[in-house]
C-alpha cells in the first residue's frame, strides 16, 4: 500500500507565479495532478501547501482520499514539506510517494507501475527511469519513515536517496513526464508542447 505526499507549498520563484495554477489541459497544473492520483491506486494523498496559498486550496476537491495540510515553515525548503506531508500521514503502513507539483505528465499507469513494483519489491527506494534519466516521483519505505522526520540529511531528498544507494530500485518508464520539469516559462512553453 502506498500513500502520496503531494508537495505544493513551493514558492515558484523562478517561474513567477505559482506553476500549480497554470492552464494545462483544460485544467490547472494542480487538477491535472490531483486527477492523475485520483485515478490510480494509491491510498492517500496528502497536499503539503504554504499558508496563504488559498487560490490553490480552493482547488483542491473534498475527498477522502484527500489530506490537505500546510507546511509550518513558510520559509521551508521541498524536505520540511516532505516532513510535514510524512507526519500527516501518521503510521500509514506500506510507503510514501514523494510526487512533486511540477510533474503533471506523470500518468496514473506509470504510478499505478511503480505502485506494484514496490509492493513487490524489497527494496526501501523506487525510482523511475527514462531514457537513463532519474525522474520523480520516487517511492520511500515506511521504515525511512523516522529518518525523514530526523531531517538530518545536508541534501535533503537526494541525501536521503544518497543514504540508501544499496536499497534502491530503478524500473525504467515509458513516461517522458517523470523528467520534465516545471520551473521557468520555457518549461512550460515545452510541458504545453509535450502534452
Amino acid at each position: 500500500m502506498v500513500s502520496v505526499v503531494l508537495l505544493c507549498a513551493g514558492k515558484s520563484q523562478r517561474m513567477g507565479s505559482s506553476k500549480l495554477l497554470l492552464p494545462f489541459r483544460g485544467k490547472t497544473v494542480i487538477e491535472t495532478i490531483l486527477d492523475t492520483l485520483l485515478s490510480s491506486d494509491v491510498n492517500k494523498i496528502v497536499t503539503v501547501l504554504r499558508k496563504g496559498d488559498e487560490d490553490i486550496s480552493r482547488l483542491i476537491p473534498h475527498n477522502k482520499k484527500i489530506i490537505k495540510t500546510f507546511n509550518p515553515e513558510p520559509e521551508g525548503d521541498m524536505f520540511s514539506s516532505i516532513v510535514c506531508g510524512v507526519k500527516s500521514l501518521g503510521g500509514e503502513p506500506g510507503g510514501v510517494m514523494i510526487f512533486l507539483g511540477e510533474h503533471p505528465l506523470v500518468d496514473y499507469e506509470t504510478v499505478n507501475r511503480l505502485v506494484e513494483t514496490f509492493d513487490s519489491s524489497d527494496k526501501k527506494i523506487i525510482i523511475p527511469v527514462y531514457n537513463g534519466a532519474k525522474g520523480h516521483p520516487v517511492i520511500l519505505h515506511k521504515s525511512l519513515r523516522e529518518e525523514i522526520l530526523g531531517g538530518t540529511f545536508r541534501n535533503g531528498l537526494k541525501g536521503l536517496i544518497e543514504a540508501h544507494e544499496n536499497d534502491i530500485l530503478k524500473i525504467t518508464v515509458d513516461c517522458k513526464g517523470t523528467v520534465i520539469d516545471l520551473d521557468t516559462p520555457e518549461d512550460y512553453k515545452k510541458l504545453l508542447e509535450e502534452s
